[in-house]
């Protein structure tokens, strides 16, 4: 990446592969990035969302994720239940494009396909993600009984997967108090944080809540003040309306109305990013 503009060196963003010669003589013991920002004060909460995902590729690649820009050396099978699987909205796209970026090799599944079908899909999932433009009448209860862990964004399945008997919904960018014991939120160290760059649609649990559930991020100020917005079920844990999990099931906090709304995926800060990623990889078993 090279500056467009401006006064400073041409160079902004540069990559050593291991093995690469080094400046001064000797070699990259491995992979090595030079980000395109400096300086002590420069603010990582000033980065964009384009920003974002440099950083988040960069320490990616450098850890190993890939020989290059886009390409993992392995997957993890996720299925993705979206509404229309022939044309997937935009913003259903652009999560399926982070979700790749998180080595995932993602299976994009109807909302209204039969039983059948979901479950010879979700026998070759590790985990599934239902996004919140499905219909949730549609798609009911066709994972419910599936041991397959499930992180969920659709407001109106709040109660058909166990979480509570009411979803509250609200629009808002409240910070998110956070559980530092649980693997989802424990880099957070039981700190606040703000999940996107914007206003967005989000929720909470109201009504009956089951004896399993476990709430890891609380709603620090706002309408949704106190109330949990990032919810667990472990497998085995009591849930609402009876009976107990099947597997793994995570209540993401953002959400919004078929057809009406819709969080914004690229208004995700870093820490919302990290919410997301660890969310899928507990829920997938890891």
């Amino acid at each position: 990446g090279t500056e467009s503009s401006g006064s400073s060196f041409p160079t902004g963003l540069a990559i050593l592969e291991a093995g690469a010669e080094l400046w001064g003589g000797g070699s990259a013991a491995g992979r090595r990035v030079q980000v395109p920002w400096s300086e002590g004060s420069f603010d990582i909460n000033s980065l964009n969302a384009d920003g974002l995902t440099i950083f988040q590729r960069a320490i990616e690649w450098g850890a190993g994720a890939g020989s290059g820009a886009g390409t993992c050396t392995s997957t993890s099978p996720l299925l993705f239940v979206v509404g229309d699987a022939t044309t997937p909205s935009s913003q259903e796209t652009a999560r399926q494009t982070l979700l790749e970026s998180w080595c995932y090799s993602v299976t994009l599944i109807d909302d209204s396909d039969s039983q059948s079908n979901f479950d010879t899909a979700a026998a070759n999932a590790d985990v599934a993600y239902i996004s919140s433009e499905v219909s949730a009448s549609t798609l009911g209860t066709k994972l419910k009984a599936n041991s397959i862990g499930i992180v969920n964004e659709d407001p109106d399945l709040h109660n058909d997967y166990g979480f509570s008997t009411v979803r509250y919904r609200s629009t808002t960018n409240a910070p998110l108090s956070t559980d530092s014991a649980h693997y989802i939120t424990s880099p957070f160290g039981g700190g606040a944080v703000t999940l996107f760059t914007s206003t967005q649609p989000c929720g909470a649990a109201v009504g009956t809540l089951p004896s399993g559930l476990e709430t890891i991020g609380t709603w620090s100020s706002g309408p949704l003040s106190s109330l949990g917005g990032l919810l667990t079920l472990e497998t085995g844990a009591a849930i609402s309306g009876g009976g107990t999990a099947a597997g793994r099931r995570v209540q993401m906090p953002w959400d919004g109305v078929d057809g009406v709304s819709v969080a914004d995926i690229g208004a995700l800060t870093s820490d919302g990013r990290t919410i997301l990623k660890r969310s899928i990889e507990w829920a997938g078993g890891g």
